[in-house]
């Protein structure tokens, strides 16, 4: 037998490269973790734009609307700051920023129009499953304050022109339980492929993120026993468990800064997040008898074989022909599924596997404003230069007051006799003065004594300072009615509601696409909660009407139900629950409901304090234990018609109605 020397005679030094014609029949097995994490830093690299752009609109929209970087005149191949070279030239860098009104009045507008998510299921008898999943999404809503991040998210998506969140089941931090988690993502950490140009994201197909944890937060996620926190211990020997913070507090240097590999701080560990479209050879299944669909490795065809011989035999003694079997049907396929890992910078994997969520996917959601060929462009990044231009009008006004003449006084020389300048303006510029000049003869003193005064003021700018403004107001679409402007004198109440919804009209765009990130978010949600909420238990949402049947959330139910959402007016704000309230009241004055009714739907402070004394008054009446009220009293209360039972209940809802009215008023 021949001996082989492997060293010498091998593919590598042959030249000869690896049979990758099956790398996408197993893309997992054919492709390294080291090659993995390289295609995320690449990525993340390739993005660099979009986070310098994202940065710009940034520092408008938050104050610092002179870093832009220009070349310095002074020093050729060298940079300065516009603030740097305004100051240089003697003017302070004035401005006022219109951006963050715009914004702040998009914000505000979208706060006091809030929406909340709805399931509904498709088959009306089971909508008791679909208010069942209802409350739990809201319950895990008000849990992690979505109302607040999606307002912060608003403003980011009007920024950046994009929006992340993510949505996973893990311990809650504020409660030490586990439930439905929901975070809003930087878009300066998260790295995609480049080459995605779906507006809805169909076409991605590696998504990820950059994380800095403390080492303690790292073996908490990926260390399962003593062994394997050693063992990620070692990977991260080299950090300092002190606090040593390299940059200040509150402040935006660690984002700035940001590298793909190196954390900024030396006490935080790096940890990269990478979700992959992989794709390998499998057997697409369907099972005719389950009326489901499912994907199995190719190792388990002998096991469907099988299974289906088994039903043929079990159908045959039932009388029941092989045609008409129900059986599982399948065939050769590429399936394409979603595949996580984490590294560490020095491309370890601590953990790894196929997506373990029912709905197999990723879990982010996620959405880019205004693309165009795959390139997001902001609500900010049009009202960059007319701001600038603002701004350029605010120092050009200031510099040409500071540089006129303002009341100087203008003496001749001749006329001092022998007095100094000084004196002379000590003298003007105190009440009751008297100034002694000795003037020539036939001079009159204003000939040689007069104040100079140059009127600069109306050049044009205060026009052009008006002008950017409403250009600005046009290009942005937010006018006086959306931010909540006095009308002008005279206008009517319809036509300023007209106006206030002519101005929503025009960011109906940005909100209608920021509502669809969150709807999606929503399902992930839901479908997260279908998969670990898994034992009943009672879920109690402020402000909810629906029945106490559905408050008790019934996992074999609502898991394997199919359910869409939709986003829905908010029933938590002040105005809602007052015009509910009214509404429930005049009902109850018509005696089209109940007392009991009432109470039972209203959202007042004392309902169910209320509530119970009536409860107990009815069980006392049934008892014969009359409590002050008649049997019959009890039965034309509940019916209305009772006036004197009537009389007091109205004199405690007309304090109500009272409040109500003034906490209209208020908003």
């Amino acid at each position: 037998m021949t001996v082989v020397n492997h060293k010498i005679f091998n593919k590598k030094r042959l030249g000869i490269k690896p049979d990758k014609r099956y790398e996408v029949m197993d893309s997992v097995r054919f492709s390294s973790a080291r090659d993995v994490l390289d295609e995320c830093a690449a990525y993340w690299y390739d993005l660099r734009e979009f986070r310098y752009k994202r940065k710009r609109c940034g520092r408008y929209v938050y104050g610092k609307q002179w870093e832009d970087v220009i070349p310095d005149p002074d020093n050729p191949g060298r940079f300065i700051t516009e603030r740097q070279s305004i100051m240089r030239q003697g003017k302070t860098p004035l401005q006022n920023n219109m951006i963050r009104r715009f914004l702040n009045s998009i914000v505000g507008s979208f706060r006091t129009n809030q929406t909340e998510p709805v399931c509904s299921v498709r088959d009306s008898d089971e909508a008791t499953i679909g208010e069942m999943m209802t409350i739990a999404l809201q319950a895990c809503g008000q849990l992690n304050q979505t109302s607040e991040l999606d307002a912060t998210n608003l403003f980011e998506y009007a920024i950046s022109a994009s929006a992340f969140y993510k949505v996973k089941y893990d311990i809650v931090p504020t409660r030490d339980t586990l439930d439905g988690i929901v975070l809003v993502n930087n878009p300066s950490r998260m790295f995609w492929n480049a080459d995605m140009e779906d507006p809805r994201g169909w076409d991605l197909r590696h998504i990820g993120e950059i994380h800095d944890l403390r080492l303690a937060d790292v073996l908490r996620a990926f260390a399962k026993n003593r062994k394997d926190a050693e063992y990620i211990r070692s990977l991260y020997h080299g950090i300092n468990t002190r606090i040593s913070s390299s940059y200040g507090n509150m402040t935006t240097k660690r984002i700035d800064n940001l590298d793909f590999y190196i954390p900024q701080d030396d006490y935080t560990c790096r940890v990269i997040e990478s979700w992959r479209y992989e794709s390998k050879q499998a057997l697409r299944c369907v099972d005719e008898a389950e009326g489901s669909l499912y994907w199995a490795d190719l190792n388990e065809e002998r096991g469907i074989i099988a299974e289906n011989e088994r039903r043929i035999k079990e159908a045959a003694l039932q009388g029941v022909a092989m045609d008409d079997a129900l059986l599982i049907k399948y065939k050769w396929a590429v399936h394409q599924y979603w595949y996580y890992r984490f590294f560490t910078p020095y491309g370890d994997v601590m953990a790894e596997g196929e997506s373990p969520y029912w709905h197999k996917g990723h879990p982010y959601s996620f959405n880019f404003y205004s693309t165009f060929d795959g390139e997001p462009h902001s609500f900010v990044e049009d009202l960059i230069d007319p701001q600038r231009m603002l701004n350029r009008m605010y120092i050009l006004q200031d510099f040409i007051i500071s540089s006129g003449a303002k009341n100087t006084l203008v003496v001749d020389a001749d006329a001092l006799d022998g007095k100094s300048p000084e004196e002379i303006a000590e003298a003007y510029v105190k009440v009751g003065s008297v100034i002694v000049l000795k003037t020539k003869p036939g001079v009159k003193v204003n000939e040689v004594m007069q104040q100079l005064q140059t009127n600069n003021n109306n050049i044009g700018t205060y026009e052009m300072i008006n002008l950017m403004m409403s250009f600005m107001n046009d290009i942005s679409g937010v006018h006086g009615a959306l931010r909540g402007e006095d009308p002008k004198s005279g206008t009517a109440a319809s036509l300023y509601a007209q106006e206030a919804q002519n101005a929503a009209t025009n960011i109906i765009h940005l909100v209608n696409s920021f509502n669809s990130l969150r709807s999606d978010r929503d399902i992930k949600l839901m479908k997260v909660l279908q998969q670990y909420y898994d034992s009943r238990k009672f879920i109690n949402t402020a402000g909810s009407y629906y029945s106490k049947e559905s408050k008790y959330y019934n996992p074999e139910r609502v898991q394997n139900s199919e359910m869409d959402i939709s986003l829905s007016q908010s029933t938590s704000t002040v105005a809602y629950r007052s015009v509910m309230d009214t509404f429930l009241l005049d009902m109850f004055k018509g005696g089209a409901i109940t007392l009991k009714m009432m109470l039972e739907n209203s959202n007042l402070p004392f309902k169910d304090r209320l509530l119970q004394s009536v409860e107990s008054a009815e069980q006392s009446a049934e008892e014969g234990q009359m409590n002050g009220f008649t049997p019959e009293m009890m039965q034309q209360v509940q019916g209305g018609s009772n006036p004197e039972a009537m009389a007091m209940l109205n004199q405690n809802f007309r304090g109500q109605e009272q409040e109500n009215n003034e906490i209209k008023q208020v908003n």
